[in-house]
């Protein structure tokens, strides 16, 4: 064969403008770490070897491929080029799934909505925003393992787990809880909590603006249901996790410890109270304020 008879064989390489516009889109997306075996795969995608697939099969062609070895659109291909995944998110029967996004350790109120939507829904999935926050936040690292060890503890191993969300916060408070909600859905949740003063910013948002704010869509626009929960907090006479819906007592009663709070009992070594926070969390964090 002659090189007048060889067809250009294209690659599926991008540009190096390209490729920055990429990563930048790529940061809301799941990612996946390849084995050795499926890096060979990508690369023989990229540098055209295996033309003219250009990327791994869908289902439509690799069901051509095992019957005839034939693409969708008739073109010979010999053997299916798949992307495999763990079937662990399908093994667990998880068909509704609600999104949790925080940017803060978990505390006991955090922990009493999240369990109220486990009741209707199969799985959690804990996803706190690891990009960057504002000055004084708790390092993403530090809450990482805040919410390990209550997951290990206090949530049952076959209905939670734990991703991160790569992005920033922009601490726009409604607008940013849609598009969380639409990142979580990206995810592939069905539900996604949304709270008292969601992405907020001092007091410049109301306190539950970020609810009010999914009135505007159509039903099932977003496909993703939100969950709405009030603010949440310890009732000493009920003796449990209540809300301004099911407490009838006065705030004298209630529970409840600003953030400044939290953080000068922790520079000082103290635990705060166990009814704000679980005890293995406060020894994390007061571990981490020694240390900074």
């Amino acid at each position: 064969m002659t090189s007048a008879n060889l067809v250009p064989i294209p690659e599926l390489y991008v540009s190096a403008e390209s490729a920055a516009k990429l990563k930048l889109e790529a940061g809301d997306l799941p990612s996946w770490d390849l084995t050795p075996r499926q890096i060979c795969d990508l690369e023989l995608l990229m540098n055209g070897g295996f033309n003219p697939l250009k990327g791994f099969l869908s289902e439509a062609d690799y069901d051509g491929v095992v019957k005839e070895m034939r693409l969708a659109d008739g073109a010979l291909w010999p053997m299916p080029i798949t992307l495999d995944v763990s079937q662990a998110f399908a093994d667990r029967g998880w068909k509704r799934i609600v999104a949790f996004q925080t940017r803060n350790p978990i505390h006991r109120a955090h922990e009493y909505l999240t369990k109220a939507a486990l009741e209707i829904c199969d799985g959690l999935y804990i996803h706190p925003l690891i990009g960057e926050t504002k000055k004084g936040d708790i390092p993403a690292d530090v809450r990482m393992k805040c919410y390990e060890v209550l997951m290990e503890n206090y949530y049952h191993p076959d209905h939670v787990m734990l991703g991160v969300n790569p992005g920033k916060m922009h601490y726009a408070g409604p607008r940013e809880a849609v598009l969380h909600a639409i990142i979580r859905r990206n995810y592939g949740c069905t539900h996604f909590i949304v709270g008292r003063d969601h992405a907020g910013v001092g007091d410049y948002y109301g306190t539950y603006d970020a609810q009010l704010i999914f009135d505007e869509f159509e039903p099932h626009e977003l496909d993703i249901e939100p969950m709405f929960f009030e603010h949440s907090f310890w009732c000493k006479v009920c003796g449990q996790m209540a809300t301004p819906k099911t407490c009838p007592h006065g705030g004298d009663d209630h529970v409840f410890l600003s953030g400044t709070k939290v953080r000068e009992l922790l520079s000082e070594g103290q635990l705060p109270p166990v009814e704000f926070t679980r005890p293995e969390v406060a020894e994390i964090l007061i571990e981490a304020y020694r240390k900074s």
